[in-house]
């Protein structure tokens, strides 16, 4: 009977060590969720993570997941990309095919501008949920990046059907179908740094290519000497004859030419002036580069960069802001996306006060300072506090100093 009663006591001793085992489960778990509901994701991490090398208990797993989400979620709110994107693909591991979790982590590294990974994760997505419109979106927007313009507009079509309260879906499916229908049949030209497409047969488009050509390679050589770097791609450019621009535009009315990741450019729209088809191609062409090589750059340093490049100048700026002529923007409306605005008046400001304050960051540190401000931007750093690092003064400061400088 001896083995029989060693057997019991083992059973025994073992339910205890599994009940108390249990208990200390019970209390993470417990304190976890205070943590949480406190607003304070990483205790719950710390204490969760420490219990899971002990116990296999799904619930700690499932925990573990939501904090890490909750965490991501408060990082990517305050910009924290790279921290938002370790949390999200540790809730991946901790809990794969959560849809909510790989969309999360799909539009952060679409932000990252890492599109192979976001495409993989939204493909992942629209597996477990076919009509997921966050991800028919993204998958879009990679599409046009690619130059699917038929992919692109079905999928953001399918998205817009899925969630009409998202107009921009339907505007940009809208924008690519007069997009393609435009330019059925152009003509490409792989030329130097440039993918050149316009109309075919149309009579002087031949002579203005080859002059829209020579100005945007004399400015790629300049701008890739003063950004020391140069995008790693061809730069698409498409002619347009002034009836076409106006069927395929999405800017301004008054606007010539811009870039919304290909430089649109209307020819026939064009003044007489050499000097100002040159002006406005530089200037498009910044936007070009800062936007491959310096993807976080805010509009006022894209604004303001693009109007030096193109020659513009800032004397009798500061004179007409000091005179109160014209005002300061208020900061948040000079941080956001005021060159979109329906006031006229208003982007106009917003232009004259970008020239300023990039031609007096220029004329503190010229282009080498500009480009550590650049540096400090792709990092990921605020705005106001990139200028102080790089110029010693925040954004308020330097605008100020730029009003009464000149």
């Amino acid at each position: 009977m001896q083995p029989v009663a060693v057997g019991i006591c083992v059973t025994l001793a073992l339910a205890t060590v599994g009940s108390a085992q249990s208990q200390v489960v019970e209390t993470v778990l417990h304190r976890a969720a205070k943590a949480l509901e406190a607003g304070n994701p990483g205790q719950a991490i710390t204490s969760l993570g420490e219990a899971l090398s002990k116990s296999t208990d799904p619930r700690l797993q499932q925990l573990l997941a939501a904090a890490h989400t909750r965490r991501g979620a408060v990082r990517f709110r305050a910009g924290d990309l790279d921290g938002a994107a370790h949390d999200f693909a540790a809730a991946d591991r901790l809990e794969p095919g959560n849809a909510k979790i790989l969309q999360s982590l799909g539009v952060i590294r679409m932000k990252q501008h890492r599109a192979r990974e976001a495409k993989e994760l939204m493909e992942r997505v629209l597996k477990l949920e076919p009509n997921n419109s966050h991800a028919l979106g993204v998958l879009g927007r990679i599409a046009v990046q690619h130059d699917d313009t038929e992919r692109a507009s079905h999928l953001l079509s399918r998205a817009a059907a899925q969630e009409p309260g998202r107009r921009d879906y339907a505007f940009e499916a809208r924008k690519l179908s007069r997009e393609a229908e435009v330019e059925a049949g152009f003509t490409r030209i792989a030329r130097g740094s440039f993918e050149l497409s316009m109309p075919t047969g149309k009579q002087g488009l031949d002579r203005a290519a080859e002059s829209v050509l020579r100005i945007l390679e004399q400015a790629h050589r300049e701008l890739g000497q003063a950004l020391g770097a140069r995008p790693a791609k061809r730069i698409k450019v498409v002619l347009y004859t002034k009836a076409q621009f106006l069927r395929v535009r999405s800017a301004h009315a008054w606007a010539r030419a811009y870039y919304d990741g290909k430089l649109r450019v209307a020819l026939r729209q064009w003044p007489a002036s050499t000097s100002e088809l040159r002006r406005d191609l530089r200037h498009e062409l910044t936007h070009a580069f800062l936007h491959e090589l310096h993807p976080k750059a805010p509009l006022w340093l894209h604004e303001g960069y693009a109007q030096v490049l193109e020659g513009r100048s800032a004397l009798g700026l500061a004179a007409r802001f000091r005179s109160g002529a014209d005002g300061l923007l208020p900061r948040a409306v000079f941080l956001g996306a005021f060159a979109s605005n329906r006031d006229e008046d208003l982007v106009r400001r917003g232009y004259a006060q970008s020239l300023l304050l990039v031609d007096h960051l220029l004329r503190r540190g010229k282009a080498r300072l500009l480009r550590q401000l650049l540096g400090e931007l792709g990092r990921g750093t605020e705005s106001d506090r990139a200028l102080r690092l790089v110029y010693g003064r925040g954004l308020d400061s330097l605008l100020s100093e730029a009003v009464a400088a000149r």
